[in-house]
């Protein structure tokens, strides 16, 4: 893991066993999407429609708007922001094939390879229940 994770890990996992707090927990989602280009893209949010949709319309990071369309292959719920974003940090970290792993712990109702193919990759609609079965290999 990168010096700079490690760091940004040991500060908030501190931050969350440093007590009980003022404010309210709220439910956060982890998610992972494959681009069209076969990259793999970690964030959270709290609205996980809402934002697929952002992603897809070209507004919500500069790494997803030039990689469009893109569908999410893994997500989780997490009790907190904290907590989310620790669970991201470390999926960030992990290598290309274990995040693979993640995805293929999803079912879905589209086969591998349908799922590399051009029109379908152009012609899903993304859905909250959807995920690819295992991420296609990524080109040299």
């Amino acid at each position: 893991m990168k010096a700079a994770y490690r760091r940004m890990l040991s500060l908030m996992q501190s931050k969350a066993n440093s007590g009980p707090t003022q404010k309210r927990k709220e439910t956060w989602f982890l998610y992972m999407l494959m681009c069209n280009d076969g990259s793999f893209y970690t964030g959270i949010t709290k609205n996980l429609n809402r934002r697929i949709a952002q992603h897809n319309a070209g507004r919500a990071s500069r790494y997803t708007r030039t990689r469009r369309p893109v569908l999410i292959c893994y997500q989780e719920t997490c009790a907190g922001r904290t907590d989310a974003l620790v669970r991201e940090i470390k999926i960030k970290s992990l290598p290309r094939k274990i995040k693979e792993q993640l995805a293929k712990q999803h079912t879905s109702p589209v086969p591998l390879k349908a799922w590399k193919t051009p029109a379908f990759v152009t012609h899903t609609q993304i859905g909250p229940a959807q995920a690819p079965g295992e991420a296609p290999d990524r080109k040299p």
